[in-house]
Parts: structure tokens; sequence; C-alpha cells
């Protein structure tokens, strides 16, 4: 149907109106408005090469925009504001505005990497200078936006960057909390628990709002809001610290734990990575957001100890170790409830994951809903008899060691296996008939995970 919409502007030579549009694409007779908008809203918006203007009319971007693509503007939303990966977001939205009041709105839901980067080109590719990127400024998009880019694309976005809630406040004093804050100021609709869709569209109001407030046009208001919501980046001190930047640059770039410790010793932060030298890294950069975990840290920190591992389940098992042992005063600060998370990997499973010892994989048997065990397996079958033991006790008897720490493990095993399913080396224990069959199985995937560890061989 994308196809005939395409044809129908086309043949107009224009523009037409979402009542024009929905009436000969649905072979309705003059349908209500709202209707009319939301259905072509839905036919367009994944669809690059259509625009609708400031009166609301739609037509092919070629038509409307045939010079240069200098001044654009785009307005950039994910969802949620705040999380701890970019991987994280629910959703992502790219707004185009143009300097005649146009629009193109592109969404991911869910953005997984192909999407997202399928989305984000536009911004990357070319002359940074044309293009300048706007965030509403509340939770951490920002910095997130930039880990994506460095993800995705192997480089730090360069085009300027806007915080519109940095803007707003050097605009008029007011600083607002978040973005029904924001609308609220503005004197625009507030929305509670809206859905993205309906957030996307807030803050495109709010940036129409404000440059109308201000007697701002797109071209004139781009520079001023730069020059408010731009701050020099600022050196990090590091006298106050037991290491240096370069020391830093040589961190390992492996999966492990980090341990944070005050100047008296005493351990303030246990943290897990699956990058070592781009997480720590991370606290001492120059960014758009700082939350009060980051702030904390600094302020307090004075020593680093990291532990690589083999892979990033094994560094989530050992961080919360470390802090089920240790208690930390900062991850205590950030505790939240524990859930139980549903998941179809809830089965009995070998997982063969690598190590950082030479020619060995750890095995990770996990026998739910309690049990969760590891053993370290060499290539050259050396434990081979050990293993077979180790297998017959642990699935093939009855006994069952219910323990809380043992109920922890396998909810963290379990949630990381959900996300990682299609990624990793397994074996399906209820496919097998006794221990003997699983040792042969784990010895003929170990030798190839520990050869080809980015390959995988599920076998279930």
């Amino acid at each position: 149907m994308i196809d005939r919409l395409l044809q129908l502007l086309q043949e107009a030579g224009g523009t037409l109106s979402s009542t024009e549009l929905a009436e000969a694409l649905f072979k309705v007779t003059s349908p209500p408005a709202a209707l009319a908008e939301q259905l072509v809203h839905t036919l367009v918006k994944d669809c690059d090469r259509v625009i609708k203007n400031s009166a609301g009319q739609w037509s092919l971007v070629s038509t409307a925009h045939p010079g240069s693509q200098r001044s654009v503007l785009y307005l950039c939303k994910a969802f949620p504001e705040r999380c701890s990966s970019w991987q994280a977001w629910q959703g992502f939205a790219l707004v185009q505005m143009q300097a005649d009041g146009s629009q193109v709105k592109r969404f991911a839901t869910p953005p997984n990497v192909a999407k997202l980067r399928t989305l984000l080109r536009p911004l990357i590719e070319g002359p940074a200078q044309d293009r300048i990127v706007l965030f509403d400024g509340f939770g951490n998009q920002i910095s997130l936006f930039r880990s994506a880019c460095r993800y995705l694309f192997g480089i730090d976005p360069e085009m300027p960057m806007i915080n519109f809630g940095r803007v707003f406040y050097a605009e008029t004093g007011e600083k607002p909390r978040n973005s029904q804050d924001l609308s609220s100021l503005l004197g625009l609709m507030v929305y509670d628990d809206a859905s993205f869709d309906l957030q996307v569209h807030t803050l495109t109001e709010q940036i129409q709002s404000a440059m109308q407030r201000w007697n701002h046009s797109l071209e004139s208001v781009l520079n001023r809001w730069l020059e408010q919501s731009t701050r020099p980046a600022v050196e990090i001190d590091f006298s106050c610290y037991s290491f240096d930047l370069d020391d830093l640059r040589l961190l390992p770039t492996g999966p492990g734990v980090y341990r944070f410790y005050d100047r008296s010793g005493d351990l303030l932060y246990v943290g897990k990575a699956r990058n070592l030298s781009a997480r720590i890294g991370s606290y001492f950069v120059a960014a758009e957001e700082l939350d009060d975990k980051v702030h904390t840290l600094r302020d307090r920190l004075y020593r680093i100890e990291t532990e690589p591992v083999g892979s990033e389940l094994e560094a989530l098992l050992l961080e919360q170790e470390w802090i089920e042992n240790e208690d930390p005063p900062v991850n205590r600060q950030l505790r939240v409830r524990k859930r139980l998370h549903k998941t179809r990997q809830r089965f009995a499973q070998i997982v063969l994951l690598p190590s950082l010892c030479k020619d060995t994989v750890r095995l990770y048997l996990l026998r739910p809903p309690f049990e969760l065990d590891t053993f370290m397996w060499a290539v050259d079958g050396s434990r081979r008899n050990e293993l077979k033991r180790v297998l017959e006790t642990f699935f093939f008897s009855t006994k069952i060691a219910k323990t809380d720490t043992a109920a922890w493990r396998m909810e963290i095993a379990t949630s990381w296996l959900s996300r990682h399913a299609e990624t990793v080396s397994r074996i399906d224990m209820r496919l097998i008939g006794s221990a003997a069959e699983a040792v042969r199985l784990v010895q003929a995937q170990a030798e190839n995970v520990v050869r080809y560890p980015a390959q995988v061989a599920i076998y279930r």
C-alpha cells in the first residue's frame, strides 16, 4: 500500500492532505481528520521518501526538498530515557525538521542493531556541519547515543548536539525535571504514561512551541541553542587518584569485574564489563550527563582493581558474588528489588564459554530451578572421567541442593541466556540419555569454542 501512496503523491505533483490520501487509499468518504492522520502516519512512519510540511500536507521528499540539506535539525528520542545500555532501548525515533517546518519521522521499535544502524546512518555519513542533533536532555540518552554510534559505526559522532533541557534553562531560568514538566512550563498538554509515539510527538510540539514562544526561526535558532547547550569539555584531574589516563589505556579489553576503592582501602563499588577498558574509561570522560553514581565514585575513588575473566556470564556471577559477600556502599544505594526473569531458557543444559586458561573451556551446568555449577574442561580430554562423574551426579540424580545463593546464581544465568540464546554453544540435556553421551558432545564442541569462540554450536 505504501507503493500506492507514493504513486498518488507523484501523480499529484505537489501535496495531499491526510484526508485525501485516506480517501484514495482506503476507499472511504470523508473520514474523520484524526483517523485519516493516524492511518497515513502508520503507513509512512518507516518510509523516508515521504514528508509532511508545517501545514500538515504530505509530499515526496524530492519535491519538498530539491536543494541543499544544510540546516537540517534532527530530533532524537530514546525510550526509556534512562537505562544501563543503548541495547536496552525499547524504541528510538529520529525526526528530521527542515527550515520550511516540514518533518520526516522514522522509528526503530525495538531498535535492534540492523534497524538502528539504518536509522542513524544519515546522521553519521556526510559532512557533520550539515546536521544538528537535538535531544530533550532527560535521562542519559545523549551519552548512550554516543556509545551506540561507537559500537555501530566505530566512530564518535562529530555533529553538533543540543541538550534542549539546558537550552530551556538558559532561556527561562526554569529547569524542567522531565518531559512532562517541560510541557507544563511551555503550556502544552501533559501526558502521563504516554506511548513512545506520543512521546516523540510531544518532543516535536515542545520544539515548535519554543521557537514560536521565543520568535525564532529554525535557521536563526540553531547557533543560539548550540551556544547555550554546549559547554567545553572539562579535563579530568587525575592527581587525586593512584592512576592516570595512561593506566586506563592499558586496561584489558576483555570481560571482567572491576572494583573501586577509596583512599582508606575500603571497597566502594563492584561492577562488571564486557570490555574492562571501555567500561572503566567511561567514568573518566566529559559527558553531557553524569549521574549521581558517577559523581559519587569520582569524588571518593582512589584505586581500581580489575579481574579479567573468560566470558560476560562469568563476570556477572563474579560481580554478584563480590556484592553479596562485601556489600559495597555504592552498590547498596543502587540496589533494586530482585525479580524472577520469565524466560524459556529454564531447562537442564550445559553452556560452553571461553576461559582465560589456555586450551580450556568453562562449562556451566544448569539444572533448574535452583542448581548451577561450573567445571573447567581441558580440550585434551584429560578430565573426561571426572566430568562424567560430575554430570551423573548433577543431571541424573534426584537430589536438588536448594539454597538462596544457588537460586540467584541460576537467575543470573537464565536471564543472561535469554538474551544470548543463539550466540553461545550449549547442550540441551533434555535430549541426552547418559553422562557418557554428554561428555562426547562436550569434547566435540569444546575444541571449536577454543579455536573459534565467535562460532556457535547448539545441540537441541
